[in-house]
């Protein structure tokens, strides 16, 4: 989570959220993949705030395992974007860098809604 936190949010309103969306359109190719990678993340941060907070996973260890494993999929599909491609946004200034994830998710609906149109 610390990985994609660092790359995903810019302040400290709303992070899960933010995290789960920026993730899932930064490497996300259709809609359901997008949904797929948003509730991955999603319930991985629900499973570690109940970790933390002494509460126990109401899940069995093989299920955390998938979601684990998942998980580590797409930080590596990620980092390889993020390296390969995209490397000076991410590395550059930091409004740009926030410009560049507001805009992430809305050129994505808006391309969407053109093309119902």
């Amino acid at each position: 989570m610390p990985i994609l936190e660092c790359l995903f949010s810019s302040d400290s309103n709303e992070v899960v959220q933010k995290v789960s969306e920026r993730t899932a359109y930064y490497i996300g190719t259709t809609k359901a993949y997008r949904i797929d990678i948003f509730k991955t993340i999603k319930g991985s941060y629900d499973a570690r705030s109940k970790f933390v907070d002494g509460q126990s996973v109401r899940t069995n260890y093989t299920k955390l395992s998938e979601q684990a494993m998942s998980k580590d999929n797409i930080v590596r599909k990620v980092l390889t974007k993020l390296i390969e491609q995209d490397d000076k946004i991410f590395l550059g200034k930091e409004n740009e860098l926030n410009k560049y994830l507001i805009e992430l998710i809305f050129n994505q609906n808006v391309c969407k809604h053109i093309q119902v149109l």
